[in-house]
């Protein structure tokens, strides 16, 4: 570590913007000031937004209604939607029929149940596909299955229960958000900023698994990042590994950051509370690998990818892997995003997010070769680069197997609004915990306020 700070600090310190910027730092003000923010914008994002204008919005409502009607695995039903038109493909459960007939309203109508197709119903409900969110566990949809109970157990209407859930999502976010920065050392304004984007407020103005997603993943990025700075303690070593598995249920694909904590024990020798992280990984490991050999098949999208097709192609990633990796390089160098055309939403964010990694990478490797981090710390930060670099490959690996069309060249169907925001946050942490050696005071003005 330097033994003097930069000039640069010392100047900036003086700075009205500075004195500013130490007021708002602290949680007490801080904190009130982003819930207010986060509820007034994240109210406007879902009062705004177009009932159903994501295109599998309607998937995760009926696996969300099909959970409370007691149906925790998918099942073969003969209704088809327009995503999934393949007959003796489509999997889902029972869904309350004024929930379905919401539903064909819907701005969108991608994953909507054609009413005409349903083979099975009773009275109250009826069989339909949800085929893209069958893979998803309860843990998903906390909130909103507690905002769809309270809303059925008052008699709402569709249209009532369909706010309840987005709204009761709205609160959940904000509560773990505000619990995250509370425990931060520092960095809270860039994580409130970060939370308050609008790309994060989009992904919590639809009911979807993505806006959990976010919650965990950034709570758990915060937490982790915390127990870099500080020895951490057996219950929050529990937590964060608790966190971890939330986060490896929430998307497979995000299962690399589970093993996150385990470089921890670079940073602190003496850790107290080893056999925790190491048993957390091993437990939820085994418990993703049962839930996905459950429910994994059901994900598939056979109007693309054919079930024998998926087969060819596993089987040709385990041969030879190369034909792969070359094609996720030309998606990741080309900004490649959801289509084979240009568009300019998932190029911003692509662009934004790859640069964060590659940031990330290059101040780390500066910090250590001018030895202001030392080999323990740049460890803990390269793993964490490896590992969301892995959550990106597996990204692109299950889109080229259940989604892509064999003539596109790379890999089409990633969205990176979606998939890649919610790792940015770690990644900025290893970015500004980079820039804040070059100013090693022994208090952080943060750490003093807590």
């Amino acid at each position: 570590m330097m033994e003097h700070e930069s000039g640069f600090f010392v100047r900036f310190r003086q700075t009205r913007f500075a004195a500013v910027l130490d007021r708002i730092r602290r949680p007490r003000v801080l904190v009130p000031l982003y819930v207010v923010c986060m509820l007034v914008f994240g109210s406007i994002g879902i009062l705004t937004t177009p009932i159903g204008s994501i295109s599998d919005t309607w998937a995760h409502i009926y696996r969300i209604d099909a959970f409370l009607n007691g149906k925790l695995f998918a099942e073969p039903v003969g209704s088809l939607s327009l995503i999934y038109q393949v007959p003796g493909t489509s999997y889902g459960g029972p869904v309350d029929w004024d929930l379905v007939h919401l539903s064909t309203t819907a701005d969108d109508l991608t994953s909507v149940v054609m009413v005409d197709t349903i083979t099975t119903s009773t009275a109250e409900q009826a069989y339909v596909p949800f085929n893209g969110a069958a893979i998803y566990s309860p843990l998903s949809y906390l909130p909103y299955l507690l905002g769809l109970s309270l809303a059925k157990a008052l008699g709402a209407s569709a249209l009532a229960q369909y706010y309840v859930m987005l709204f009761f999502g709205l609160v959940f976010f904000c509560a773990i958000s505000a619990i995250s920065l509370l425990i931060l050392p520092r960095f809270r304004i860039l994580a409130a900023l970060f939370y308050v984007f609008p790309l994060s407020i989009m992904l919590i103005s639809s009911i979807t698994a993505d806006g959990m997603t976010l919650a965990y993943i950034a709570f758990f990025s915060c937490l982790l990042y915390r127990c870099y700075v500080f020895r951490p303690t057996r219950p929050m070593l529990a937590l964060l590994m608790f966190l971890g598995f939330l986060v490896a249920f929430s998307k497979l694909a995000y299962a690399p950051l589970l093993f996150a904590p385990l470089a921890l024990f670079f940073i602190h020798r003496r850790l107290k509370g080893k056999a925790i992280v190491i048993s957390g990984v091993f437990a939820s490991t085994v418990l993703l690998l049962l839930w996905t050999s459950t429910t994994g098949s059901f994900a598939t999208n056979p109007n693309v990818v054919s079930t024998a097709e998926i087969a060819a192609r596993t089987s040709a990633i385990l041969s030879n892997p190369l034909p792969l990796i070359q094609r996720v390089l030309y998606s990741i160098f080309t900004l490649q995003g959801y289509s084979a055309t240009f568009d300019i939403r998932h190029v911003l964010v692509a662009l934004f997010f790859y640069l964060c990694v590659l940031l990330a990478f290059i101040l780390v490797t500066v910090q250590l070769v001018k030895k202001r981090f030392d080999k323990k710390q740049a460890i803990f930060w390269y793993a964490c680069i490896v590992l969301v670099v892995l959550s990106v490959f597996l990204i692109f690996t299950a889109l080229y197997l259940q989604y892509d069309i064999r003539e596109t060249p790379g890999i089409i169907g990633v969205q990176p609004r979606r998939y890649f925001w919610p790792m940015a946050l770690l990644m900025l942490f290893s970015i500004g915990e980079s820039i804040y050696v070059l100013n090693p005071i022994k208090k952080p003005l943060d750490e003093a306020h807590d």
